[in-house]
């Protein structure tokens, strides 16, 4: 009978330890069910990290293709408003130039009015002189006619 009853109690041992096991068994299922779920969603997760990524690797390239053409064509700009610059000054200082220029020529102009305005002045009082001299001459002339004729009558 002990004999019997050791082999109860080991049965009863390993009838509990198959329990045992079978409950860590499903256990193991339940969180092996559990760890696939939360896999599937990682998974999902990860490729919707990788779409997203793609995408924004795209954006991203499309970003610095417009980022070197707005750079090219600011540049491009850069270069056009430095040669206006240049441009400006080299027609402001042709413009100070003709403005010097403009402002002798005024000058000598102004001299040369004066000067033919006292060369006409000058002109007109010889003239008058002239015409004095012209009468003179003519008063001188007739005097000696008148002269001539009376010594002619003589």
């Amino acid at each position: 009978m002990a004999l019997g009853l050791v082999q109860t109690t080991h049965d009863l041992d390993v009838g509990s330890t198959l329990d045992q096991l079978l409950g860590a068994a499903d256990a193991l299922q339940a969180q092996m069910s559990e760890n696939k779920l939360k896999l599937r969603g990682a998974q999902e997760q990860a490729a919707q990290a990788s779409d997203t990524a793609a995408h924004l690797g795209k954006e991203l390239q499309t970003a610095k293709l417009q980022f070197s053409e707005l750079q090219s064509g600011i540049d491009g700009l850069g270069d056009e408003v430095n040669g206006a610059k240049s441009r400006l000054q080299r027609i402001h200082a042709e413009a100070r130039e003709l403005l010097k220029k403009a402002s002798r020529s005024r000058n000598r102009l102004e001299g040369l009015e004066k000067r033919f305005a006292r060369n006409e002045q000058a002109l007109g009082e010889k003239a008058a002189e002239l015409r004095a001299l012209e009468s003179r001459a003519l008063g001188l002339l007739e005097q000696l006619r008148q002269e001539a004729s009376a010594h002619a009558t003589c």
